[in-house]
C-alpha cells in the first residue's frame, strides 16, 4: 500500500512511500506457484451504514491458482478459500 502524494504545481513526480506490504503466500506451506494476483477489489461487507458509524473496507484478491483471500482494512487476512 502506497501513501498518496499531494502534488504541488511546481513539483514533478516524487517517489512513493511504502506504507505496508502483505504476502499472498500461505502461512503453513512454502509454495509460490499459483499465488500471483489476477484480480483485486475493495468494498464494504455491510451494505447499510448506521448513522455516525465509521465503515472500513475489505480487500479481496483472486490468485492465478483460484484462491480467494479477504483482508481487512489493516491487510490482516480474514479468510482464504480455494475455488478449484
Amino acid at each position: 500500500v502506497l501513501e498518496p502524494h499531494v502534488k504541488r504545481s511546481h513539483e514533478g513526480f516524487s517517489e512513493a512511500r511504502l506504507l505496508t506490504t502483505v504476502s499472498l503466500l500461505p502461512n503453513n506451506i512454502r509454495i509460490a506457484s499459483g499465488r500471483r494476483p489476477v484480480a483485486m477489489a475493495t468494498g464494504y461487507i455491510d451494505r447499510v451504514q448506521k448513522h455516525g458509524e465509521i465503515r472500513k473496507q475489505v480487500l479481496v484478491v483472486v490468485t492465478s491458482g483460484w484462491s480467494v483471500m479477504c483482508f481487512d482494512h489493516n491487510l490482516e487476512k480474514l479468510w482464504e478459500m480455494n475455488m478449484q
